[in-house]
């Protein structure tokens, strides 16, 4: 039997399919790695996709190294072949980089041997289902890593040689040599075979010797049916900075269209310190991998290198950044590969598996993850070369499609049970709290998501107190902030709240926190009503006269305030809600917070006008309910002021919860959301009201986390008063933001377009569109800013060439294909698109006037035709 037979026979024993709308997250398919097959031979060096075919390189396998192709057939994926070149008769390294393209019909491979120096290309033919080796190049400089990196797009390849040695120039006249690495280009014929297509790319004019060469990391892709190459470098200096260099080939030769290594937002704010490991470019935006990076822009500072991608624009003749996906302190590496398929892929050195800036769980739990290759459909393929456990390698084909991201779910702990008078949703985990739970010694339910996309409450997993007292209302209150959560237990015994701590995916180490020791609090029994947690700060009250505490892990402020009703803590600012039954008014206090020492002092008082019994605060934004709506304040500096009022009748606000430019509240068993739209500056409604357990059940508690929102129901006759046991329920529904909100996915907006860090109302992907400019957030806009996306709009003024398409008075910057013609240059009838061929950045090929303007120049065109018709005839 031979090897590939084996690999088959035991790959279709592994071979998992996934059915249905929604695939689940097992692996469709695993390939060798349990090293019964060539221990070491590295299988997911590097890989490629195209036309239903992924081409594995494995260098270290036999001889001189394979590449192994995998196909997919009737939605089965299968090893169909295995690719060694036809000299392979020494030592090699074949495999280490592969590239695959489909152009005109003809699947290509292209695959390096570094160690030989040499880059081969092989065709498919579908008469005989078999490969071809087609044609060969080796390096043209000895000892320069020749086939580092090889790219495929259309009819042309790319080979890097990273270690080649080039000759630098300064703009200050100084020059050396150092290896900073080459990139070569050829063109392929039909047959297959390959021709320079230029002698050599343009060494980029820089300031200091580079230290990442051209060859490391580069992509090769088309822009204007123009070869586009991007590649990464690095320039030492006082500090290390990488940058971006492009090139396009254009009349014949190379041309440098853009060099640059500061790259900041439109309002200055720069990337941040940390070298650019991974590079990728759709012809619009580009998209820079930074995963050692501790700061990407001002904006997030992390306390450990977590990593980032930046996502750039090229606006006003430089890339500006106008999208920062930020990784997490836990997954350290976040960028190290960067992939484009229908969605943006990122892949973290923790071994788990992005789709855009979320996890959607860990695929394979290992050191490094090789290759990143979007597969179409939202499959992906990734692999682990070689570890501990995975000798020869390891590759698997998933299914990216987050199953738990349906529209609607309700969790249902069991009878009798009467959760969900506390809510609290993080990443793939719901809480609700029920402390009339196992006879009435109180319960937290948690809830996660299946792989088959149903949240439940898998083997009864809840939290429950070390003490288990009868009366101690454990669960009346919970909260959630990364790896820690908080428990209200208000009961006779223990009264106050408990922390537990969240390792290794499970609930531990619950930590009791008792009442202030504060003399001026009288009232012992009562704390942990309502509890609330941010970083390191923590907070209680007790509405029955005791007040409100804030702890620290060393230091605790309490403070006695009468009838207090909620309590918030985020982003170092303290929010007190508390009422006076006497006259139905309320007072929200909102206090500056320093840990450490801890100081709660000096709070700005609102005096609201009628009783308020509910508080929400994320951030700088905090809303409180009333008897005639919600009123939400906003921060700048140190001081709130009111933002916007959300009318509502009597009951309207009974809950409430905010999660950046969301606000969800309560009526009754309802829940309507808000958005806040940038552009008009005012909380819409997005959604009708729903019922989200699909009957009249009163919401006691509402959990905001992004799009999800978690809805508490106690009672579900929707009496919160009644003494007899009900089913207590949560529900969860997903919803996508309304244009001009903020966000970092396009599946987390309803229109489906997350455009330069805003839902967008259209796909907005040419290279003069915008979508977050100041004051038309959500709308698609053209860049006026830069002088090449001007829109040329038929305005009635002719151009200074003579257009009689009247391009608004701007003259054409490149060929106008009007007629008649523009100073010579015209060469047909005019489609509405200039097209820059001056050299500048990209071409910009701006959209220039709507269906009614062409109609008109048709119609001038066609008149133009018969008055010179009618003068020929005239001639004769």
């Amino acid at each position: 039997m031979t090897i590939a037979s084996q690999l088959r026979i035991a790959l279709l024993s592994a071979l998992i399919l996934s059915e249905g709308a929604y695939a689940q997250w097992e692996h469709q398919l695993t390939a060798p790695g349990d090293g019964a097959y060539e221990a070491d031979s590295r299988f997911g060096a590097s890989a490629s996709y195209a036309a239903e075919f992924i081409a594995v390189g494995r260098p270290n396998f036999g001889r001189c190294g394979a590449v192994e192709i995998i196909h997919r057939v009737n939605g089965i994926w299968e090893f169909v072949d295995q690719i060694i070149p036809d000299d392979c008769t020494e030592t090699g390294s074949f495999g280490h980089s592969v590239s695959m393209s489909d152009f005109g019909g003809q699947i290509r491979l292209a695959a390096s041997d570094v160690e030989r120096e040499q880059v081969y290309l092989f065709q498919y033919n579908r008469g005989s289902a078999s490969w071809s080796q087609t044609a060969r190049t080796s390096a043209v400089v000895a000892d320069s890593a020749f086939g580092s990196e090889v790219h495929l797009d259309r009819n042309w390849l790319a080979v890097g040689a990273g270690s080649q040695e080039t000759r630098w120039f300064s703009l200050e006249g100084a020059s050396g040599v150092e290896r900073t690495g080459q990139i070569y280009a050829y063109t392929i014929s039909s047959a297959g075979t390959l021709s320079p297509g230029s002698p050599t790319l343009p060494v980029p004019t820089i300031r200091q010797p580079t230290m990442l060469g051209n060859g490391a990391r580069f992509v090769l892709t088309h822009v204007d049916d123009l070869p586009t190459i991007v590649s990464l470098f690095a320039v030492r200096g006082s500090t290390t900075r990488s940058g971006v260099w492009k090139v396009q080939f254009d009349g014949g030769r190379w041309v440098q269209r853009a060099f640059q290594s500061d790259f900041e937002s439109a309002t200055g704010e720069e990337i941040g310190p940390g070298r650019f490991s991974s590079v990728a470019y759709d012809g619009s935006r580009l998209y820079l991998g930074q995963p050692s990076a501790s700061q990407c822009g001002v904006e997030t500072i992390l306390p450990r290198a977590a990593g980032c991608v930046s996502v750039l624009r090229f606006v006003s003749g430089s890339y500006q950044v106008v999208q920062t996906l930020h990784g997490r302190e836990a997954n350290q590496g976040f960028g190290d590969r960067v992939a484009l398929g229908s969605s943006l892929y990122v892949t973290a050195w923790s071994g788990q598996l992005f789709v855009g800036s979320r996890p959607f769980g860990s695929i394979i739990v290992q050191p490094l993850l090789t290759t990143l290759v979007p597969l179409g459909d939202d499959l992906v393929f990734t692999s682990v070369p070689e570890s501990d456990d995975f000798l020869g390698g390891v590759g698997q084909i998933t299914d990216t499609r987050d199953v738990s991201r349906r529209p609607q779910r309700t969790i249902y702990p069991g009878e009798g049970a009467a959760a969900g008078t506390g809510v609290a949703l993080t990443e793939g985990m719901a809480l609700l709290g029920a402390p009339s739970d196992d006879q009435e010694l109180g319960s937290v339910f948690v809830f996660r998501p299946g792989s088959d996309g149903v949240w439940a409450n898998r083997s009864r997993e809840k939290l429950v107190s070390p003490n288990r007292s009868v009366d101690e209302r454990f669960g009346i209150d919970v909260a959630i902030d990364g790896a820690f959560a908080l428990v209200g237990a208000p009961g006779a015994n223990g009264s106050g709240m408990y922390r537990f701590e969240l390792e290794f995916g499970e609930w531990r180490n619950p930590i009791h926190i008792g009442r202030p020791t504060n003399p001026d609090i009288s009232a012992p029994e009562g704390w942990g009503v309502d509890v609330s947690i941010d970083g390191g700060l923590l907070a209680m009250t007790n509405p029955t006269g005791g007040g409100f505490a804030v702890y620290t892990e060393i230091d605790v402020y309490s403070e006695r305030v009468a009838h207090i009703d909620d309590i918030e803590v985020s982003d170092r600012w303290l929010a007190i809600l508390a009422g006076d039954p006497t006259d139905s008014t309320s007072t929200l206090s909102l206090y500056p917070i320093t840990e450490e020492p801890l100081v709660v002092s000096d709070p700005q008082e609102i005096e609201l006008s009628d009783f308020r019994p509910t508080l929400a605060m994320d951030g700088d934004v905090v809303a409180v309910s009333g008897n005639a709506g919600v009123s939400v304040y906003h921060r700048e500096g140190e001081t709130w002021s009111l933002r916007a009022t959300i009318p509502g009748d009597r009951g309207f606000g009974d809950s409430l919860a905010i999660s950046g430019d969301r606000i969800i509240v309560g009526n009754g068993g309802q829940v309507q959301t808000y958005d806040w739209i940038v552009r008009t500056g005012s909380y819409e409604e997005i959604f009708p009201s729903s019922s989200p357990d699909g009957r009249d059940s009163n919401i006691a508690g509402l959990a905001q986390l992004g799009t999800w929102s978690l809805a508490g129901m106690p009672r579900a006759d929707g009496d919160l008063e009644s003494g007899s046991p009900q089913d207590g329920r949560g529900a969860l529904e997903r919803r996508g933001y309304s244009d001009g909100v903020r966000c970092d996915l396009s599946e987390d907006c309803g229109s489906g377009f997350c455009v330069d860090g805003f839902c967008c109302n259209v796909a907005c992907d040419q290279e003069c569109d915008l979508c977050g400019f100041g004051g038309s957030e959500g709308v698609c806009i053209r860049d006026t800013s830069s002088p090449e996306c001007l829109a040329v709009e038929d305005a009635g003024v002719p151009d200074a060439g003579g257009d009689a398409g009247m391009d608004g008075g701007v003259p054409d910057a490149g060929v106008d294909a009007s007629t008649p013609p523009d100073s010579g240059t015209d060469s047909g009838t005019d489609s509405g698109i200039d097209i820059d061929v001056d050299g500048d950045e990209d071409g910009c090929a701006c959209r220039t006037m709507d269906s009614s303007q062409s109609s008109k120049r048709w119609f001038g065109v066609f008149a133009l035709g018969l008055l010179f018709l009618n003068r020929r005839r005239a001639r004769r």
